[in-house]
């Protein structure tokens, strides 16, 4: 690199600028230059100076090329003047509609130059920013070899003032951190879901088999009385029913009890039987099966401090409503709307 410290250059993309910048703000190729996120006359001029240094605040702009090099702050100025001119004129011959003046970025030779307050007189068509999630990779491409291509968006006009570098960035974060949550909370269900299970499932870890003569469900009567008499005959043959309907599991204690129910009868021995065996059914209040039941039913962990009494009502219900299980109510309804249909035609005739 040549002992030249200051450049004068114009912005490419959307007209651009006249601006006095350092050499060192140059990508190597020299087609972008990062620029100061500053808006204050006083500290551009100390960061042309050199006292301030490209830091990943600052952003990236295209040029469009390189009017002039040299290592005199003061003849670089000069020679952003005479630039302006030769960019109006070049513009005229090369385009059919009339374009206005190129503005310097920066002029020293104005009045307030070395007021603190003095504000930037920034061109009327500014150059494209990069963006900000670009703007570390800008920098670095300073002390690169080889500068990769960037791509910019092409935008007529910027507001040069101070935004915070990163708000670009704090919203791809923001986003990452709702998808963060989203995944959390399917975690969070899945890990309710697992643990229900847990406390649904058996105490006794040994999955527990039945003996080939025990078929379930039970279709008839004969076959659950065969069942009852097994049960009673030892303590160990009931326990090892216990264990054996308490794995169906479940969410609830009436769904762990009807599932057990579903496990014992099917819906065509259930429609024979009732609690107390009322209406010429079957009564079920003072089988053993039915204390097999309930011990299966506090197997589970959920169910473990489930009363007689809650047991007993899901029982109860299961069998009352057995008719309208497997479509039974369906038919129910269908035939009585067809009697009554036959009834009105009988009546008409």
């Amino acid at each position: 690199m040549s002992s030249s410290k200051f450049c004068v250059i114009e912005f490419g993309d959307g007209g651009g600028g006249v601006s006095v910048i350092r050499q060192e703000w140059l990508t190597p190729r020299k087609k972008h230059s990062v620029w100061p996120p500053v808006k204050v006359q006083n500290k551009f001029n100390k960061c042309l100076e050199g006292s301030i240094l490209p830091d990943d605040t600052w952003s990236s702009f295209t040029i469009k090329r390189v009017f002039y090099e040299t290592d005199d702050l003061s003849k670089a100025r000069e020679k952003a003047k005479q630039a302006e001119t030769e960019s109006e004129v070049e513009s005229e011959r090369g385009e059919r509609r009339r374009r206005k003046k190129t503005k310097r970025i920066y002029d020293s030779d104005d009045s307030n130059e070395n007021s603190e307050d003095s504000i930037i007189h920034y061109p009327i068509t500014r150059p494209p920013s990069t963006p900000s999630s670009h703007t570390n990779s800008d920098v670095t491409l300073i002390t690169h070899d080889i500068e990769p291509e960037i791509t910019l968006p092409n935008i007529s006009s910027l507001d040069l003032t101070l935004v915070d570098p990163s708000s670009h960035s704090l919203d791809i974060i923001a986003k990452r951190l709702a998808s963060i949550e989203i995944e959390i909370k399917e975690i969070n269900i899945s890990q309710q879901e697992i643990l229900q299970r847990v406390r649904s499932s058996s105490t006794i870890t040994p999955f527990e088999t039945l003996p080939e003569e025990i078929k379930l469900p039970c279709d008839n009567i004969e076959s659950l009385n065969s069942i009852e008499t097994w049960i009673v005959s030892t303590d160990k043959n009931a326990k090892q029913l216990v264990t054996y309907l308490s794995f169906v599991g479940g969410s609830k204690v009436p769904t762990i009890t009807r599932r057990i129910l579903e496990k014992l009868f099917t819906n065509k021995l259930a429609l024979l039987y009732n609690w107390t065996g009322k209406n010429a059914k079957l009564p079920l209040k003072n089988m053993q099966l039915i204390k097999v039941i309930r011990d299966a039913v506090r197997h589970n962990k959920i169910a473990e401090k489930a009363t007689d009494s809650e047991i007993q009502e899901v029982i109860a219900n299961w069998f009352r409503f057995t008719k309208d299980r497997n479509g039974g109510r369906e038919t129910r309804r269908t035939i009585q709307k067809t009697a009554t249909c036959t009834k009105e035609s009988t009546n008409k005739e």
